[in-house]
């Protein structure tokens, strides 16, 4: 089961997203296709605590799609921040073992990835 802080922590987390896309300055693409990608990320942070190796996967895959075809994250300010912490800090705070080091190689990839396809 899915605790409620988690679910709560995710929609106002989604929330803030889509009201921070709306006021940057500097929105690549339609304001409806970010929200789709990136809300959909903040969306997948729900499974934080119960699967963070999969919630890490899904939120660093989304914010490669979106960066790459709409807005950088960076772009965002202080929520992309958060955005990228909290489900690399889910996975090392709830993952063990294997999955933990999987997830670790996982998430710096992305990140490099990320970078590149904002250039």
């Amino acid at each position: 089961m899915i605790a409620r802080r988690d679910i709560v922590i995710a929609g106002l987390f989604t929330v803030a997203m889509a009201i921070a896309l709306a006021l940057t300055k500097k929105l690549e693409g339609p304001y409806l296709a970010n929200v789709a990608i990136y809300c959909s990320a903040t969306g997948a942070l729900v499974l934080r605590r119960r699967n963070p190796l999969l919630s890490l996967v899904l939120c660093y895959a989304l914010v490669l799609v979106g960066t790459a075809w709409f807005t950088y994250v960076v772009d965002l300010g202080v929520l992309s921040l958060l955005f990228l912490v909290m489900p690399t800090y889910a996975l090392g705070h709830e993952a063990e073992g294997r999955g933990a080091w999987i997830g670790l190689a996982i998430a710096m990839a992305a990140l490099v990835g990320i970078d590149a396809a904002a250039q």
